[in-house]
């Protein structure tokens, strides 16, 4: 869907500046991994996506560039504070309440911010901070139920009752 998306978005764009456009299968995936889902935001996101939308870290309210891994699963950065003193670091990803953060090894806690985005204390020095996400209990208990639900679903119908 994402795919299919983008390729109207490309080729929409092509005509309108009149120039043909070719995406290669890595061209598409790089699209891909790099799309930002606006209607997963917040209400805080939409008064500011331009933090998401450029990728803005943050240290001290200045711009930081960290070095950054991402997997399907986790986002791993790589900062330096150089003051003497904890650091507020501002992730631009969308603050969620199942997100998981740790500051070098350590469970930390991430704080939705006033741009709807996640920021981290970090302490003075070196720092790795990870971003997970985990399934909370009632996303799992939901997905149970409707698993339960589409498996139901065959012998209520051949009951009739639906």
């Amino acid at each position: 869907m994402v795919g299919t998306d983008l390729t109207m978005t490309t080729t929409a764009y092509a005509r309108a500046a009149n120039r043909q456009v070719v995406l290669t299968n890595k061209r598409l995936a790089y699209l891909t991994h790099y799309y930002n889902h606006h209607d997963y935001g917040n209400a805080h996101y939409r008064d500011h996506p331009s933090i998401i939308d450029k990728n803005i870290f943050k240290l001290h309210n200045r711009r930081a560039w960290p070095r950054n891994t991402i997997t399907p699963n986790t986002y791993t950065m790589r900062i330096a504070n150089d003051s003497t003193t904890p650091a507020v670091f501002t992730i631009p990803v969308y603050h969620y309440a199942a997100q998981r953060v740790t500051v070098n090894h350590h469970a930390s806690r991430g704080v939705l911010n006033k741009f709807g985005t996640t920021d981290v204390l970090i302490p003075p020095g070196r720092s790795v901070v990870r971003l997970t996400y985990h399934y909370d209990r009632l996303m799992l208990a939901s997905v149970a139920a409707a698993l339960l639900t589409l498996a139901g679903l065959p012998v209520l119908i051949r009951r009739r009752i639906i």
